[in-house]
């Protein structure tokens, strides 16, 4: 009987650990996710680098005729915060007559040079916050000989 007994405290020990490791893995995995918190929509970024998250912005670049760039708009929370925008915000592009860009609207687009540039030319991104402001950011190409 004392035999039974321990072999049955032994695995109830053993249950008891299985149990409070999962419960403590769980908690690590949680602790690992990144804080997701929402930001306020302030204004916007227009960077060339995919993963550039803070920072100065790289809204500038030199092109020629039939070369291209591809463009990132990002958000500017009231905090000074650069996030990564909501898929419930829309972004609309329009550029200068030497540029095209593909698609007219997204979170992402591909500016191509059509027409030779004799300064500079402009690529403006521009969205709308909860408050109803109309917010824009400027990318700038410069013409390259």
């Amino acid at each position: 009987m004392k035999k039974q007994n321990v072999s049955v405290m032994g695995v109830i020990l053993v249950a008891f650990m299985i149990i409070g490791c999962a419960q403590a893995s769980g908690l690590l995995e949680q602790s690992m996710v990144p804080d997701l918190k929402s930001y306020e929509l302030d204004g916007l970024y227009v960077t060339t680098d995919e993963k550039q998250m803070n920072g100065v912005a790289k809204d500038h670049v030199k092109l020629a005729v039939g070369e291209s760039v591809v463009i990132y708009a990002r958000g500017n929370s009231t905090e000074g915060k650069w996030f990564k925008l909501p898929s419930s915000v829309a972004v609309t592009w329009k550029a200068d007559s030497e540029l095209k860009v593909t698609p007219a609207s997204g979170h992402t687009v591909t500016v191509r040079v059509v027409k030779p540039i004799c300064t500079t030319a402009y690529v403006t991104a521009v969205t709308t916050a909860k408050n109803g402001k109309k917010i824009e950011a400027l990318f700038t190409i410069e013409g390259k000989k």
